[in-house]
């Protein structure tokens, strides 16, 4: 076959999608606890959205988005992220009407043209969180409680919380003046990247991943060395709920996030299991955001996990060992044409009761139909033939105990009894 998957791509089946599964259920469950509603958002988007909320001068917007034009010659973008779209959501459904507190969870696929590599894809997966309406460090509490609480429960022992404030508008100038400062004697040794960063997005160059570079910013000053007071305060009173919460974090001065629309807090779930690229969740206060395409600014914090990444440190972790791939309850084994039309009756009634259930489809022999059954390892085997339609009967058999009885083929509650 010559049409393949586009590079970046993949197919999800078999015990990988149960595992996807488990996964989404836990999220699901966590959302419940915090009381977070689900949105489903547009796989698609208008361009201006993520080049004014994530900013011209990142990676995502410059090299990273898949934006094409469509048949009304609109610019349309695959969702690189999903805060933007979020934003776009809330003030588009009016939901800052009541003045409240708006919490909301989203689970899809984002799109980004990067180099294909362990965990990372052009098309990945990913689940976050938004508590839109709230300035107080409450709310950042709740979104990182979230965050630890959600990979501890799912098992993993290598997670970190790196924790940062990167300041607001007013003092983060005094912070880029510093930083700036102190990078330009080592100007000419950075990479190509973190030279143009110098003059767009100076924050970025921390995040840097090139030797050079992260060796020049080794002793680069940090960014709550130049917070004002309110930022302070806000920090501070953040770190105090994390310790009531009994999350372990450390503080990373250097830690930025990629995209601008990022103030105050900000914060990364890491593992050091996962090499360079260690981040399975990173998120933040974004209090300027809406206020770019809205009248008012509504304050507010979130994260971002990627289930790709997630998922691999699991594995890595061990704790998939032992999954298996779903199987059904029961198999209804028949042969003859008088036979299947009988099974199909009794398939249709276990359905009914709730039961997963199975049956052949290639008028393989009873043997043959029973030695598929073992290999999946189905414990139930309900067995007619014509003898048995005769008699009114039905053979049950426990493919691991190696019993067998006879019941009455009309008989479901005896079925429901006997069966595992």
């Amino acid at each position: 076959m010559g049409i393949k998957a586009i590079k970046g791509t993949r197919d999800i089946f078999g015990i990988n999608i149960k595992k996807w599964r488990y996964v989404e259920d836990r999220i699901f469950n966590y959302a419940k606890r915090y009381n977070y509603s689900e949105i489903r958002l547009p796989t698609f988007e208008s361009t201006e959205l993520f080049s004014r909320g994530i900013g011209d001068a990142t990676d995502i917007v410059n090299k990273e988005m898949y934006s094409f034009k469509d048949k009304g010659d609109r610019n349309i973008t695959l969702r690189p992220e999903g805060t933007a779209s979020v934003v776009r959501a809330y003030i588009e459904n009016k939901m800052y009407i009541d003045k409240g507190v708006r919490k909301l969870f989203y689970i899809g696929s984002i799109f980004r043209q990067e180099r294909p590599q362990k965990g990372r894809f052009r098309e990945f997966y990913q689940f976050g969180i938004e508590n839109i309406g709230s300035l107080f460090p409450i709310a950042d509490a709740e979104v990182i409680s979230f965050a630890y609480n959600l990979y501890k429960g799912l098992g993993l022992k290598s997670i970190k919380v790196e924790l940062n404030s990167i300041g607001c508008r007013k003092c983060r100038v005094e912070y880029i003046k510093a930083l700036k400062n102190y990078l330009e004697p080592n100007l000419n040794d950075l990479c190509s990247n973190c030279k143009e960063r110098y003059n767009t997005n100076p924050l970025r160059i921390l995040d840097c991943k090139n030797k050079i570079c992260k060796d020049i910013i080794e002793n680069a000053p940090t960014t709550v060395e130049y917070i004002c007071d309110e930022c302070k305060k806000h920090f501070d009173k953040l770190i105090a709920y994390l310790n009531i919460l009994k999350i372990p974090f450390i503080i990373n001065g250097k830690l930025v996030r990629g995209l601008d629309y990022y103030t105050k807090t900000v914060f990364e779930i890491t593992s050091d299991r996962l090499g360079s690229q260690n981040a399975i969740a990173a998120g933040g206060r974004y209090d300027y955001l809406i206020g770019m395409f809205h009248s008012d600014e509504i304050p507010a914090v979130g994260f971002a996990g990627g289930i790709d990444r997630l998922i691999l440190l699991m594995e890595e972790e061990g704790l998939f060992d032992g999954f298996k791939e779903d199987v059904p309850d029961v198999f209804v084994v028949s042969v003859g044409d008088d036979s299947k039309s009988r099974a199909i009756e009794v398939v249709s009634e276990l359905r009914s009761r709730g039961y997963s259930v199975d049956i052949d489809f290639m008028r393989r022999s009873i043997k043959s139909q029973l030695r598929k059954a073992d290999k999946l390892g189905i414990k139930n085997i309900l067995i007619i033939g014509h003898e048995e339609i005769q008699k009114g009967i039905i053979i049950y058999k426990n493919m691991k105990k190696h019993f067998q009885k006879e019941i009455d083929i009309n008989n479901y509650d005896e079925i429901d009894k006997i069966m595992e």
